[in-house]
C-alpha cells in the first residue's frame, strides 16, 4: 500500500482538501443540515468530520482508488441534488463550489497522484 509524505501531496490535492473542508464547515453552519438539539448536532458534526478526514486520508495519504471513486460519486450526487434545490444565492455558490470540487477531483494531476485511470486508459509506462 503506497503512502505519501505531506510534502509529496500535489497542490491540486491541497486545493481539494481546503475546498472540501470549507464546504463541510459551511454546511455545518446551515440550520437545516443538523438536528435542532445542540448536543446531538455537535456529535453529528464531529462524526461527519472524522469520517471525512479518514476518507481524505484514504484517498490522499494511502492513495486508495476506491476512496477517489466514492468522492466522485458523492460529488456528482451532491451537485445534482443542489441543482434541484436552488432557492437562494447561497445554493448557487454551493453548486459552483461543488462543480469546482469535481473539477479538482477529476483533474489529470489528482487522478495520476491517486492512481486512478479512466476506463480504457492505458497503464502508465514504467
Amino acid at each position: 500500500m503506497p503512502t505519501a509524505a505531506l510534502a509529496d501531496i500535489p497542490r491540486v490535492a491541497w486545493a481539494f482538501i481546503a475546498l472540501r473542508l470549507a464546504l463541510l464547515v459551511y454546511s455545518f453552519s446551515l440550520p437545516h443540515h443538523l438536528p435542532h438539539r445542540l448536543g446531538v448536532a455537535v456529535g453529528v458534526a464531529c462524526a461527519v468530520l472524522v469520517v471525512n478526514l479518514l476518507w481524505l486520508g484514504a484517498m490522499l495519504i494511502w492513495r486508495q482508488p476506491w476512496a477517489w471513486w466514492l468522492y466522485l460519486v458523492g460529488g456528482v450526487w451532491t451537485t445534482v441534488q443542489r441543482l434541484f434545490a436552488m432557492h437562494d444565492t447561497g445554493a448557487v455558490a454551493l453548486l459552483v463550489a461543488n462543480l469546482v470540487l469535481i473539477g479538482l477531483l477529476a483533474s489529470p494531476g489528482m487522478r495520476r497522484y491517486v492512481g486512478v485511470r479512466w476506463p480504457g486508459q492505458a497503464a502508465p509506462a514504467t
